[in-house]
């Protein structure tokens, strides 16, 4: 779904040229990143994290290891149905939430084009459950209260 796109900055003053970080960064981080260089405080309220430890060459330990993505246009230009999903380093779980309700999970790493959907594999069943409460928990710390209510039915 596009979640690789590399994140590119040029800044002489801070990063060398030619480095490069492994973390995974979001748009979301890109506020608080031109705040904290500009001296401005970063409101509390405001989700993203500042990316000057990793501009710096840093590593920090308290780096996201994951993070919730939600997709909505639909119907629109790509007509995939509403989903969430959290992203790692390694996995995608995504859950599309209107009917007919489907789950997915991919190994990236095994099969970075989402070929073979794992969610149904009960090898991977401890790994599935664990992704869809991970969601869960990103939407309460985004303080995400969207609920799916399906449309009324016509009399």
């Amino acid at each position: 779904m596009g979640h690789s796109i590399p994140m590119l900055i040029r800044y002489p003053r801070m990063v060398r040229p030619g480095a490069a970080a492994d973390q995974m960064v979001t748009n979301l981080d890109i506020a608080p990143t031109f705040l904290e260089l500009a001296e401005i405080p970063v409101p509390k309220r405001m989700q993203g994290l500042s990316m000057v430890p990793l501009l710096k060459g840093g590593q920090p330990k308290t780096w996201r290891k994951d993070w919730l993505y939600e997709y909505y246009e639909y119907p629109g230009s790509h007509s995939v149905p509403k989903n969430r999903g959290v992203r790692t380093d390694r996995y995608e779980s995504i859950h599309y939430y209107e009917a007919p309700e489907e789950f997915e999970m991919y190994d990236l790493q095994e099969d970075p084009s989402e070929l073979r959907n794992l969610y149904s594999d009960a090898r991977h069943a401890g790994l599935a459950r664990d992704l869809r409460r991970r969601i869960d928990e990103l939407r309460v710390e985004t303080d995400d209260h969207y609920v799916f209510q399906p449309p009324k039915q016509q009399r």
